[in-house]
């Protein structure tokens, strides 16, 4: 039990780390959903948004994170497990409420802020945008066709060894382990329970693909004023992520793998190790993915070049897209023809929701997040 609560309290407090880090993240360009003038970009009273909402969200976790605590006094096993799992989902909703809530009124108090910022000729002008054409044929990511063999070759392994051992498994096997690693919830024997979570990798592969093809084929999004380099930057972050991409969905497949391993050869193997497997894979893909937050930033901004220009030269160049941008989270433009487009509020890439082809892969993907339950 005291591992589960201590792996809990850690995500909480990572959870909240990440959400008050994602202002620092971001584009200077925008913040909190608001474009920036160039020469507002650093304000000062900016600058105190952000610490306030790193301050909130972080504090937040830290609160939210405290009743797991309380829960080591309990000695009824069965009703704190109960317990445990009911607040885990409650207190990380609790946390990314507050966290939005906090978005929503900073979001708020920098729309007010810049309409009252004085008008300058920079401000006046015309939106200025780059586009390299020949932008995707550079190999901005990595091969889907990595990452699916990749993935077939592991589920494939699983697959194989789960057939050879399959009259081995007994009539009645353990799906479900409560906090003290005893098994609480069985499955009977059949092609159907045993294979399910295989089925289940399979679609894990889609996501992931998907993932990736949203990186490669996101909008640009270059600086005027130093267009090469800019294209550099946001080529490299893309590589980055894509390569973050393919090492989680191994990662992930290999993890699901061990769970399914762990059923087939569960009269030999004790089941804690895999609890310490999902504690590492998660430490790993949290901080995988801080690190090259802080490195990259978003679209490859905060990556120092030797030969590129001051910081500083940023330039608003996607200034008056402000109307298109829903509480400066929602991309809505019928005129966009693009379907992938960089986030303003953090890092990663959106969908363009005035396009049919965005609600049907959000569909998609609700389908299939849904469909394992097919196999229960």
């Amino acid at each position: 039990m005291s591992l589960f609560i201590g792996f809990m309290i850690s995500l909480f407090l990572l959870i909240g780390l990440i959400t008050g880090l994602t202002p620092f993240m971001g584009r200077k360009s925008s913040q909190f959903g608001v474009s920036l003038p160039e020469n507002y970009q650093e304000d000062p009273q900016l600058k105190k948004w952000m610490k306030q909402y790193c301050f909130i969200t972080v504090l937040s976790s830290v609160l939210f994170s405290l009743p797991f605590l309380w829960f080591t006094r309990n000695k009824d096993a069965v009703q704190t497990e109960m317990q445990l799992g009911i607040y885990s989902v409650v207190g990380i909703a609790a946390v990314l409420a507050v966290s939005g809530l906090a978005y929503l009124v900073i979001h708020k108090k920098v729309s007010t802020w810049k309409k009252n910022l004085p008008k300058t000729a920079d401000q006046d002008s015309g939106q200025e945008i780059v586009v390299e054409l020949n932008y995707r044929k550079k190999g901005t990511t990595i091969s889907n066709t990595l990452i699916i063999i990749s993935n077939l070759i592991i589920i494939s392994g699983t697959a194989f060894a789960t057939w050879l051992n399959y009259q081995q498994i007994p009539e009645t096997f353990p799906i479900h382990w409560g906090i003290d690693f005893k098994p609480d919830r069985f499955a009977t024997k059949s092609v159907k329970t045993v294979f399910g979570l295989l089925a289940v990798q399979l679609i894990m592969i889609i996501i992931f693909v998907i993932s990736n093809y949203s990186i490669k084929n996101a909008k640009q999004s270059l600086n005027p004023k130093n267009a090469s380099v800019s294209s550099l930057k946001n080529r490299l972050f893309r590589q980055a992520w894509s390569r973050f991409t393919l090492v989680i969905s191994m990662l992930t497949q290999l993890l699901m793998s061990a769970l399914q391993l762990a059923t087939v050869f569960v009269n030999d193997v004790e089941i804690q190790w895999f609890i310490y497997l999902t504690i590492g894979y998660t430490i790993l893909v949290i901080v995988y993915a801080i690190v090259l937050s802080m490195k990259y930033g978003q679209g490859g901004e905060r990556l120092k070049m030797a030969d590129s220009l001051e910081e500083k030269d940023i330039l608003e160049y996607r200034y008056n897209e402000d109307q298109y941008w829903k509480l400066g989270v929602f991309y809505y433009n019928p005129a966009d023809p693009s379907i992938w487009v960089e986030k303003r509020f953090g890092v990663g890439t959106t969908t363009n929701f005035a396009r049919w082809q965005s609600w049907a892969i959000i569909v998609g993907i609700l389908i299939l997040a849904f469909s394992p339950l097919l196999f229960l």
